[in-house]
C-alpha cells in the first residue's frame, strides 16, 4: 500500500500521486507507530499573490509562476448551486498561492506579467 511521504497518509493500491501534496506516493504501508512526531511535516499556511476574475486567469497565473520555478497552488472561491450555476460571493472566481518563503518573488513576477499585458 503506497503512502505520502510528505503528509504521511496510507493510499490503496495503484495510487500514484498525493492529492493534496501532489507528490508522488512511495511504496510500502506508514503506520502512525512509524512515523515520529519528528519526521511529521509541518503545514504553513500559502499566501495570496493574485485574486483571479476566473478560471482563466488563475492558471495563466499558476503557469507563470511555475515557469520561474516557484510553487503555485489554485484555489477557487465557487460555491456550487442548484441546476450547474456556480455563485461567487467573494468577488472573484479564486485565488492563485505560494508558499510564504516565494511570497515576494511571486508578487513581482505577477505585477510584472500583468504590466506586460497591461493588466496591471
Amino acid at each position: 500500500m503506497p503512502h505520502c511521504p510528505r503528509c504521511r497518509t496510507n493510499y490503496p493500491e495503484g495510487s500514484e500521486v498525493c492529492w493534496p501534496c501532489q507528490v508522488p506516493l512511495v511504496a510500502g504501508t506508514l503506520d502512525d507507530e512509524e512515523a515520529s512526531d519528528s519526521d511529521r511535516p509541518t503545514w504553513t499556511p500559502l499566501k495570496v499573490v493574485y485574486l483571479a476574475p476566473d478560471e482563466f486567469n488563475a492558471l495563466r497565473i499558476k503557469t507563470v509562476l511555475e515557469e520561474a520555478g516557484l510553487d503555485a497552488r489554485v484555489e477557487s472561491a465557487q460555491i456550487p448551486w442548484v441546476d450547474g450555476i456556480m455563485s461567487n460571493i467573494k468577488g472573484y472566481w479564486g485565488r492563485v498561492l505560494v508558499p510564504p518563503d516565494e511570497y515576494e518573488a511571486g508578487k513581482e513576477i505577477v505585477n510584472d506579467y500583468l504590466a506586460s499585458l497591461g493588466d496591471g
